[in-house]
């Protein structure tokens, strides 16, 4: 899992392997219909998900035209989100997945869990697991 807070963070990471991308509307140096256009310029085909607290008809509409996937309302539900990731996304993670997670951290190690049950017969570091959720090993 790859996190960037601003434009250019989310710029640099578009030359590491990217699965999808989640993206608020609201970012601190530019908004987020910037960063998918950017994304659509150099991987167009990547599933691409804008969410923001606005509720305006206008910012969804605007963010499905410049290519959003989908476009979600904050605050999120992670069991929605978990649903909607594995349907964009075409796997089986929702079924893997309990979906009663009700934090970020009961979130990330339910993904945790289920990315090691897939993954299980390839060699796997604590590392590479932490790195993947932006954590360190500790």
């Amino acid at each position: 899992m790859l996190e960037a807070s601003k434009y250019s963070e989310a710029i640099d990471h578009l030359k590491d392997r990217i699965d999808l991308a989640l993206i608020d509307y609201a970012l601190p140096d530019r908004d987020g219909f910037e960063v998918l256009r950017a994304i659509r310029e150099v991987k167009p085909a990547l599933p691409a998900i804008m969410m923001t607290a606005y509720s305006s008809e206008n910012i969804a509409i605007k963010a499905l035209r410049v290519g959003a996937t989908d476009y979600i309302k904050k605050p999120l539900s992670f069991a929605y989100l978990m649903k909607r990731l594995s349907q964009i996304l075409g796997g089986d993670l929702e079924a893997r997945l309990n979906g009663d997670a009700q934090t970020r951290e009961e979130f990330i190690m339910e993904g945790i869990a289920a990315y090691i049950e897939d993954k299980y017969r390839e060699e796997l570091t604590l590392d590479q697991l932490a790195a993947m959720v932006c954590m360190n090993r500790f």
